[in-house]
């Protein structure tokens, strides 16, 4: 992807081969093939690698269906919403690429295993905040809510081993319900 800004350079137009103070610039940046992290991103990493101009495109952006796969993980009591969109939504979007044709369960398989590349019966809270890239105290709030369930004798204390374990099926649903479609 070539991006091209314009940028106004402040120079000392005394000196030899400088360009002068006015002149406008043009900066050119090649980025490679978009690779993230985190399998969920925030409104404001897909701003920094589309050319949208405003967080208020992201959600057209989602509702006219150009980033497939978004979510509100706002608690219930949230006054706005907490929007997280799947990494591969963005970079098909970026790159210009066109889905197969799955059907929907297929489609939504492939979607968690990008999410949970390992499903387990439960994960702990702290894999689910770096996955959906939130806080840990997020997720505790949403499991204290009873928006995702912890699994049965998880531990729930500070330090080594104290994240709580959460129902993987219980992540998966509260995914479903919240897609911003």
């Amino acid at each position: 992807m070539d991006r091209t800004f314009k940028s106004n350079q402040r120079t000392d137009a005394g000196q030899p081969g400088c360009i002068p103070e006015t002149a406008a610039t043009m900066i050119s940046i090649t980025t490679k093939p978009l690779k993230f992290k985190r399998p969920l991103v925030s409104v404001w990493t897909v701003l920094s690698v589309t050319d949208f101009k405003t967080e208020d495109e992201v959600p057209t952006a989602i509702d006219d269906g150009r980033l497939l796969y978004a979510f509100n993980i706002a608690g219930r009591k949230a006054k706005s919403r907490r929007v997280r969109v799947l990494a591969e939504s963005v970079c098909d979007f970026v790159e210009g690429r066109q889905l197969p044709n799955l059907s929907e369960a297929d489609e939504w398989r492939q979607v968690m295993n990008l999410i949970f590349p390992v499903p387990a019966p439960s994960i702990p809270a702290k894999e689910i905040a770096l996955a959906w890239n939130i806080s840990g105290t997020h997720i505790l709030n949403l499991c204290d809510q009873k928006l995702l369930r912890v699994a049965k004798g998880s531990p729930r204390r500070t330090g080594l081993g104290g994240s709580p374990h959460v129902e993987y099926q219980s992540a998966v649903e509260f995914l479903k319900k919240r897609r911003i479609l």
